[in-house]
């Protein structure tokens, strides 16, 4: 009686320790296969204006940065600075941060009407450019408008700003005998001759090539 209670007793033993075995077996191969595989990366982060938390699909992340926001704010962010003047460079919205938006990196999260107005924006910053001068002063560089009234003789012109003087025909400080260059640019333009008599400028407007001086 006794050698089966032993052999019973034994039996149970047994069976505990196997199925302590298969967990420890199941609980390494899980470890193992957790060390083996990469972790996978979150599905959501959070913006850095809002502070909520997004899907990854619905955050933009500025490549020369390491500041990421969600795309509403993103939008927000671009319109306020369109609209305030700023086209270029549209800076990151992170603090201090001097990183540059570039237009095509953000077509992929900018709404149509946010990208249209940039894409406005940036075409007239391109007319304005090809219309605008600047001072030829160092130590002044004011834009200025440029307002072409159709001729091409040199002109003296004034810098609002700091009131000096410069040649509006080449965009430098205004050149000292003014004077002669002009009517240099008078005798090209209308193809002037000199008479050889009193080597005053002639203009032909018709009539035989033989001129007499008076």
């Amino acid at each position: 009686m006794a050698q089966e209670e032993s052999s019973a007793a034994f039996a149970t033993l047994a069976e505990e320790l196997e199925i302590q075995e298969a967990l420890m077996a199941s609980t390494i191969t899980s470890q193992m296969a957790k060390s083996a595989s990469p972790s996978s990366p979150p599905s959501r982060s959070s913006c850095e204006i809002c502070r909520e938390r997004r899907e990854n699909d619905q955050m933009f992340k500025i490549e020369s940065c390491i500041h990421s926001f969600c795309s509403d704010c993103i939008n927000k962010h671009v319109a306020t600075k369109i609209q305030g003047g700023i086209i270029t460079p549209v800076t990151c919205p992170g603090p201090d941060c001097k990183s540059v938006l570039k237009f095509d990196a953000c077509k992929s999260v900018l709404s149509k009407n946010v990208l249209e107005l940039w894409e406005k924006a940036l075409s007239q910053e391109l007319i304005d450019a090809s219309q605008g001068i600047y001072c030829p002063f160092k130590d002044c560089s004011a834009k200025l408008v440029y307002e072409n009234d159709g001729e091409d003789v040199l002109s003296e012109s004034e810098c609002p700003y700091c009131h000096r003087l410069f040649c509006a025909h080449c965009y430098v400080p205004w050149h000292p005998g003014r004077e002669e260059l002009m009517m240099r640019e008078l005798v090209k333009k209308k193809q002037l001759r000199k008479c050889p008599n009193c080597k005053y400028h002639i203009e032909r407007t018709g009539g035989c090539l033989h001129m007499t001086c008076l």
